[in-house]
């Protein structure tokens, strides 16, 4: 892998991480045409998905410092009252039990997932399932007004989604914000919730694949390493702000439309031969 496929892989990223559109179908798609696909099938995921977790560290630092400072009073018994009311206690719940449906997933079926990436076609088929998804938020009325707290079984709904959603072509974001909007959940609050939940997936996959990323630095080297993840934090930023914007705005589900474009584009190319082999 060269520096400017890296750096072009981790632009793809940044701007797929965040908006809703799957950044794991699309580097598949955009493996395949640099023609890098058989040179690290998931390792280089890893690594620039943790770039774009930097950015989500950045720009969702007061709810994790506020999840903090809930779990400091709670060590030194400075809590006060019931600790369900704690608005920090009851997303830290929220986060855990969400996170559990994609753990459990990622270790039990880590081998079956990693063989989906070599699937061109199921990635261009879930990307049209996952516009379908996207575009179904514009039909809810639930989406204008919901609650700005995350139930329980909301978070169960979306950690269930979330884990669906490590299959390549399933986009994470966009499918999770898009459970929270139909299960009533508001704009805002679904967004945050669906990017905090990314952070501890991400760092456990991460510690799941930190000595293949140790090999992979030695096969390919570093640069393109760092100069993947360097990319895909800075344009991660970017993304998050714009697809925070859309869902703010009520647009989130004109994201539908390009998933729609780009499924049904590849699954063509497929049948013409040109992503086989």
């Amino acid at each position: 892998m060269t520096s400017l496929q890296a750096l072009l892989l981790g632009m793809v990223q940044g701007l797929t991480e965040f908006l809703p559109v799957s950044s794991s179908g699309h580097l598949v798609l955009g493996k395949k045409f640099l023609g890098v696909a058989s040179e690290m099938p998931v390792t280089f995921e890893v690594v620039v998905h943790a770039g774009t977790l930097l950015a989500t560290l950045i720009v969702f630092w007061k709810p994790l410092w506020e999840i903090m400072g809930f779990l400091g009073r709670v060590a030194t018994r400075r809590t006060r009252g019931r600790l369900w009311a704690d608005p920090s206690c009851r997303l830290l719940v929220a986060i855990v039990l969400g996170t559990i449906p994609a753990g459990v997933a990622g270790v039990l079926l880590n081998d079956r997932i990693e063989s989906l990436f070599s699937s061109i076609l199921l990635v261009a088929i879930a990307l049209c399932a996952t516009g379908t998804l996207l575009f179904a938020t514009h039909w809810s009325r639930s989406c204008t007004q919901g609650s700005e707290n995350v139930s329980v079984p909301q978070a169960l709904i979306v950690g269930v989604v979330q884990a669906i959603a490590i299959a390549p072509g399933i986009s994470r974001s966009g499918s999770t914000i898009a459970t929270g909007l139909l299960c009533g959940i508001d704009r805002e609050a679904a967004a945050r919730f669906s990017f905090l939940l990314s952070m501890p997936a991400i760092s456990g996959a991460a510690v799941l694949k930190a000595r293949d990323i140790a090999q992979a630095s030695v096969a390919v080297g570093w640069l393109p390493l760092a100069l993947g993840f360097a990319m895909s934090f800075v344009v991660g930023l970017v993304a998050l702000w714009v697809v925070l914007t859309f869902v703010r705005q009520g647009r989130f589900h004109w994201f539908g439309y390009y998933c729609w474009v780009v499924g049904l584009a590849a699954i063509v190319a497929f049948s013409l031969g040109f992503l086989r082999g």
